[in-house]
């Protein structure tokens, strides 16, 4: 299993310190605006640094969030559990926790940040949506710990017009939107 890296807070700090923005902090450690803004309240409670600048870095983080967050397509979570395979190893099993038209959520594929993917969604016995493949990059990788399964964000990268209905029509039948 490979190992996932953590966000060291005292690069982040020497980052901070070194003047560098939130911006090219947040792209340089891979970190979305909600997470840096955590860790950002977590320096400041450790009085690593000051409130004013906390405030000031978590509020220009707010509005990054929000204008990151505003999704094209609407994120919608599955009504009951899908199965998702590694097209390249069909052993390679998981489950879609969320989805949209441009990306998805998977429980139990490991995958690193920026690996290509390739993705087979099984339709189930009674027929509700057709099974439909499609290619994925990884944004995001998450383990809470070693004992539960990996978490990982997934961009569409490359999918058939087919596909894509398959998609949409899985959407349309067992999703409920994100709040």
């Amino acid at each position: 299993m490979p190992k996932r890296n953590r966000t060291n807070g005292r690069r982040i700090l020497a980052d901070i310190r070194s003047g560098m923005g939130d911006i090219p902090i947040m792209e340089r450690h891979g970190l979305s605006p909600r997470l840096y803004s955590l860790i950002l309240d977590n320096l400041r409670r450790s009085g690593s640094i000051g409130d004013d600048e906390a405030e000031s870095r978590i509020a220009s983080c707010g509005g990054l969030a929000g204008q990151r967050e505003r999704r094209r397509f609407e994120r919608h979570h599955l009504l009951y559990r899908v199965p998702v395979h590694s097209s390249h190893d069909p052993d390679v099993r998981g489950t879609l926790d969320d989805i949209s038209e441009n990306g998805l959520r998977v429980s139990g594929i490991e995958a690193e940040v920026d690996e290509l993917v390739s993705f087979l969604i099984f339709g189930e016995a009674f027929l509700v949506h057709p099974s439909f493949g499609l290619d994925a990059i990884c944004r995001w990788s998450r383990q809470a710990s070693p004992s539960t399964p990996c978490v990982a964000g997934f961009e569409i990268t490359d999918i058939s017009r087919e596909c894509l209905d398959a998609l949409k029509h899985l959407v349309t039948t067992l999703a409920v939107e994100a709040s």
